[in-house]
């Protein structure tokens, strides 16, 4: 599940937060704390597999396939893609390819993902990007760095929030985040994303949106909540999942 080809540490030179921007500075302090979350460690794989984003990756995830698994994270999900036939690369911060490392064994690739990605154009049939792109400084340019290294008719997985989901809006007009709660860093994400937003946002950097499913969250603290979201995900899904393809009638990012 690694990338023999290049090295595993391709963080940038002279390293540390204290060197970044305050905006990306923010996000790597939020992911060193989010690495402290247990995910399949107490959760259980059970657990894993019910959470309506890791269906919806899976569901769209083929066999026997290269797949780049863009903010692995925990390693959970590339784990199981991974079990299900697929070569799989996984790539995060440093500090959550520790933590892969540690739970799963994954050989994962430390890289900042603000950064041009460390593969050959082409490189792999399925990038997947659950939960990043909001991450990013320039989404406009990883969408276009996601499409350079998929093949021909290759597919891109993106999850974002779905910033107009009902909790959110009543969150925002408390002047509240679902994240405040368990990020003393304040962080909230870099960007916000409308289903129509984001479709736009991949239809300008060359992809075809084939599908997209409002995933609700699965562990809240409000009562109900997923009931609610599941039942009416048109109103309160808090995630959207889209699977879209490489469009080979356009430039490698066409989005101005």
């Amino acid at each position: 599940m690694t990338d023999p080809e290049h090295p595993q540490e391709s963080r940038r030179a002279g390293g540390g937060p204290e060197s970044l921007p305050p905006a990306v500075a923010r996000v790597e302090q939020h992911y060193d704390e989010h690495a402290a979350h247990p995910g399949m460690d107490t959760g259980g794989r059970d657990a894993v597999l019910a959470l309506p984003i890791t269906r919806a990756i899976l569901d769209w995830a083929g066999r026997g396939e290269r797949v780049l698994d863009l903010g692995c994270h925990h390693g959970d999900i590339t784990v199981l893609l991974g079990e299900a036939g697929n070569e799989v690369v996984g790539v995060d911060l440093p500090r959550m390819v520790e933590v892969a490392r540690a739970r799963h064994g994954l050989e994962a690739i430390a890289h900042d993902l603000n950064r041009p990605f460390p593969f050959e154009e082409r490189r792999f049939d399925l990038v997947i990007a659950a939960s990043v792109l909001d991450d990013i400084v320039d989404d406009v340019g990883f969408l276009r760095e996601c499409r350079r290294v998929l093949v021909p008719g290759g597919r891109l997985v993106v999850v974002v929030p779905n910033e107009v989901s009902l909790f959110r809006r009543v969150q925002a007009l408390l002047g509240r985040s679902s994240r405040d709660r368990w990020t003393p860093t304040g962080y909230h994400g870099l960007h916000r994303y409308t289903l129509r937003g984001i479709r736009a946002l991949l239809e300008g950097t060359g992809f075809e949106v084939e599908e997209v499913r409002k995933c609700p969250k699965r562990h809240s603290r409000i009562p109900l909540r997923y009931t609610v979201e599941r039942l009416l995900p048109a109103t309160f899904a808090t995630d959207l999942a889209l699977r879209a393809r490489r469009r080979e009638d356009a430039p490698n990012g066409t989005h101005s």
